[in-house]
């Protein structure tokens, strides 16, 4: 048996449900609600910051050269 993610009881198997992995339509809904209010959120990199740290360390790295006169 499964668990349903939202209330935790006792999920049938997706065969004979399906609402499946929820263990009903209440949870399902709660479940969508959650995702359009943005209470869930997928973890996601700004892709400009991280080329501004990429750049940060080039340019640190460089200093740390000894320099020549």
């Amino acid at each position: 048996m499964s668990i349903c993610p939202i209330c935790g009881s006792e999920v049938v198997p997706r065969t004979s449900n399906k609402l499946f992995p929820f263990c009903g339509q209440r949870c399902k809904s709660i479940d969508l609600g959650k995702w359009l209010t943005e209470d869930y959120r997928v973890p996601a990199e700004d892709p400009v910051a991280e080329e501004d740290l990429r750049a940060a360390e080039a340019v640190a790295s460089k200093s740390k050269r000894p320099v020549r006169h």
